[in-house]
């Protein structure tokens, strides 16, 4: 094994003194030959047939650099199982000398970027506790009865009342031109504020039919190419298609077993939606008083990155999104760098703390970690559709788009978790007040 004595220099950047024994640059130097020779193509010879003397002469500089390059990479092991950091780059080597018996050469390299956050001194996750009330479990309750309902379709030239369950299609139109549509159809029950409040008055007070369309003015924050944000407005038409009257089902033991076979009675049911809107709760604060304090944290951080980084992420997050930035000046690019650049950082700071909460909680399985959560955390139909993506994701199965939007939020509750867990056992949870249910989320919706 070559000997390596590795030294900082300033933030992300090392110096290391390789030191590799004759034997493994005889290795390294013999891969770069056969390396080389396969592609060798000379007048007289078949391709990787050429003689090693010949082969040795002419391409000496190709081989020696092959060389040096097969050692790199038995160098790059070495640091990272010295250093526990992921290395990023290798910027140059120089004093390459080979003695007897030995080959030396130094090497400097950057790691990837390190997060110093500092004393953290005053900050804290605050935790609140939620109030549930008899309305926040009627409203679940509701939701089951919904998922059990039986609809039929209404005569021809019915209108919508409300309670009705209707299949629309919407366009979003900004400036005249289409920009977002629904082809396959979106099936909402009218009235209970699911979809569009405005929107399914609109349908109800104008006793919509089907064929009949509605259009409603409305905003949304836009950022534009030079990350500059703004408010646009646009027009959003819907459409109905068809419309069924709803039968819901009685609130009885029966309804609650179909639910969920390990549950017996209604009150049992009652008790099971208390406790699963504690935990919807906890996740919801917990998971926005963590993006909190990351910013907090981010905001006084020592992040140190290699030389160019920043820059080099920025051309890839640019081109992963040119379809976005097609029509982007290189003034739009100029103002948005700099926005990008912090919003980087504090995803660096996250990752930091996401990496220490996996070590402190012995995550070496993720799979069987995450799993405990959800079965802790959700109900059973959760549980089975979000298990169901993750090995079907291990497995590199194909998914759709929705599919893995949704996994991704079932993981970012999992990672808050963790990190509540070791901000909590840093010292740095404090109890703070109570907060009835229902306003939380409408506080945070809103």
């Amino acid at each position: 094994m070559a000997k390596i004595n590795i030294n900082k220099m300033d933030g992300t950047r090392y110096k290391a003194h390789v030191k590799a024994t004759q034997e493994e640059y005889t290795e390294a130097e013999k891969q770069a030959f056969q390396s080389v020779r396969e592609k060798v193509k000379l007048d007289g010879f078949r391709k990787g047939k050429v003689p090693e003397h010949i082969v040795k002469q002419k391409y000496k500089e190709d081989i020696t650099d092959k060389a040096l390059n097969n050692l790199l990479q038995i160098v790059s092991r070495q640091i990272i199982q010295e250093l526990d950091q992921p290395l990023y780059q290798f910027v140059n080597v120089s004093k390459m000398e080979q003695e007897k018996g030995a080959y030396s050469f130094d090497v400097l390299f950057d790691v990837n970027p390190i997060v110093d956050p500092g004393k953290m001194k005053g900050i804290y996750i605050m935790e609140d506790t939620a109030l549930i009330s008899d309305e926040d479990i009627a409203k679940e309750l509701r939701t089951i009865q919904k998922m059990f309902a039986t609809t039929n379709l209404k005569d021809e030239g019915s209108t919508v009342s409300a309670g009705d369950l209707v299949t629309i299609t919407q366009e979003k139109w900004f400036q005249g031109t289409p920009v977002e549509s629904s082809e396959n159809g979106i099936q909402v029950i009218v009235g209970e504020n699911q979809f569009n409040k405005e929107a399914e008055d609109e349908i109800i007070n104008k006793a919509c039919k089907v064929g009949d369309e509605i259009k409603i003015q409305k905003s949304e924050p836009f950022v534009d190419n030079g990350g500059k944000e703004e408010t646009r407005v646009y027009d959003l038409i819907i459409k109905v298609h068809a419309i069924y009257s709803v039968l819901l089902p009685d609130l009885n033991d029966e309804l609650a077993q179909k639910y969920d076979s390990d549950i017996k009675t209604m009150a049992d049911l009652k008790k099971y939606l208390h406790s699963m809107l504690l935990k919807r709760f906890s996740r919801k604060n917990i998971s926005t008083e963590i993006s909190r304090v990351i910013d907090e944290i981010a905001a006084v951080a020592k992040v140190s990155v290699p030389e160019n980084y920043y820059q080099e992420k920025f051309a890839e997050y640019l081109h992963e999104h040119q379809d976005y930035f097609r029509n982007a000046t290189a003034e739009d690019k100029v103002k948005l760098e700099p926005v990008f650049e912090k919003d980087h950082q504090k995803r660096l700071v996250y990752d930091y703390f996401l990496k220490k909460s996996l070590s402190k909680s012995n995550v070496d399985d993720h799979r069987a970690a995450f799993f405990e959560y959800l079965d802790s955390s959700f109900d059973k139909r959760s549980q089975s559709m979000v298990k169901e993506m993750y090995d079907a994701m291990a497995e590199k199965k194909s998914l759709y788009r929705d599919a893995l939007y949704i996994l991704d939020g079932f993981m970012k509750n999992f990672h808050s978790h963790l990190m509540g867990i070791y901000f909590k056992s840093e010292g740095m949870v404090k109890k703070n007040k109570k907060v009835a249910y229902s306003e939380y989320f409408a506080e945070k919706q809103g």
